[in-house]
């Protein structure tokens, strides 16, 4: 039996924002601006890394004469309009969100995107006021492939790891957070469509999207 909730944590995209093919599309409009060659594997590495940790990968493997601070702001530069007005908040976010706020539970959110465009996609779909904590890999300077950034928020909401449950769309961070006592979400994502078997598989719940967990748990 899963223990009781006390503090919940939750993945930015692909768990709240329907935004993980957003990514694949800068990723391409990036390379093309700068005459080079694409491929899908690119994304998938660069969906395991923060954006500067990507900006470091493009520039080191792909020569580029830029510094981490251009690539990052070419970047952002494409992708915030389309956070803003392209990409919609998945099934059951704000009801989930709602319920367990309402029930006093601290809720804090753990991304490896940047709190420029964190901010700014939460306000304009009116996610910003439940979360008492906001951490990036950037913040502790490790990627998923760590807990650190996990670790940081239940510092922030003075929780206990072992009742915190985590909501990820991503085998690598799943994995990742099955080394410590947190209770694993695995959330459906059509992005990670060839690893659903595995996620499911080593996640303590696995969901087609937030409404079905909230039927689960009948929250």
């Amino acid at each position: 039996m899963l223990p009781e909730m006390k503090a919940a944590i939750f993945d930015l995209d692909g768990v709240l924002l329907d935004s993980m093919d957003i990514w694949v599309d800068v990723d391409k409009e990036f390379f093309e601006m700068h005459g080079m060659d694409y491929t899908p594997e690119i994304s998938k590495h660069l969906s395991t890394l923060n954006m500067e940790q990507g900006a470091k990968y493009m520039i080191n493997d792909f020569q580029l004469d830029l510094t981490v601070d251009e690539v990052m702001k070419q970047l952002l530069d494409i992708v915030m309009d389309m956070y803003l007005h392209d990409i919609d908040v998945k099934p059951g976010v704000l009801e989930l969100l709602e319920l367990i706020s309402k029930q006093g539970i601290p809720i804090g959110l753990a991304t490896s995107n940047t709190h420029e465009l964190v901010g700014a996609s939460l306000k304009a779909h009116g996610l910003n006021h439940f979360f008492k904590a906001v951490v990036t890999c950037n913040d502790v300077g490790a990627d998923k492939g760590s807990t650190k950034v996990y670790d940081r928020c239940c510092e922030i909401m003075d929780a206990d790891i072992a009742q915190t449950y985590v909501f990820e769309d991503s085998l690598h961070a799943i994995a990742t957070l099955n080394e410590s006592d947190y209770i694993t979400v695995g959330v459906y994502d059509p992005y990670s469509e060839v690893e659903q078997y595995m996620i499911e598989e080593i996640s303590d719940i696995y969901v087609k999207d937030l409404n079905d967990f909230i039927k689960k748990m009948k929250i």
